[in-house]
């Protein structure tokens, strides 16, 4: 399910009679609109011939093509700031967004659950463990890692390997 599907369930739960209060509607719309909004502007959901009946929505792409996306966005924002970062960085990077996660729990919040900051940046476990993957995205893209293929071949053989005890 897509983050927009997960989206536009939590504003229909809402919208049902005992299910939540109209701060908790409102929020759960303000959710939808900013990333709709997101989408579009960033060229991932856009209308055909200005028509909403047409409208489509870019977000099936391969790892491989997801890594080239995470890794251009990071160059494009300045991430690498002039250079690129060490092996040693991308590693401790990845240790901090697990770090995060912790402390999210640490706070009390439950594996599954997303809140947004005001700026709609989606915070929580959920968000600090897909910080945690763009990061190592983002080391793939720089070392040129194809991590599509090794994530089938390490499946692969996880299937084949006894379960430890």
């Amino acid at each position: 399910m897509t983050k927009l599907q997960r989206l536009i369930k939590k504003c229909m739960e809402q919208n049902n009679l005992n299910s939540g209060t109209a701060e908790s509607f409102n929020s759960a719309l303000k959710d939808l609109g900013r990333w709709v909004l997101t989408l579009y502007s960033n060229g991932k959901l856009t209308f055909d011939n200005d028509s909403a009946n047409n409208l489509k929505l870019h977000e099936n792409l391969s790892i491989k093509e997801f890594v080239k996306e995470v890794g251009e966005n990071a160059l494009e924002h300045g991430y690498f700031k002039g250079r690129e970062k060490t092996f040693y960085e991308l590693i401790a990077l990845c240790h901090k967004e697990l770090s995060e996660a912790l402390d999210e729990f640490y706070k009390g919040y439950p594996p599954c659950y997303t809140y947004y900051r005001a700026d709609s940046e989606p915070k929580g476990i959920p968000g600090e463990l897909a910080d945690v993957i763009l990061r190592i995205f983002i080391m793939c893209y720089q070392y040129d890692i194809d991590i599509e293929t090794a994530l089938i071949e390490k499946n692969e053989y996880n299937k084949l390997k006894k379960i430890q005890k």
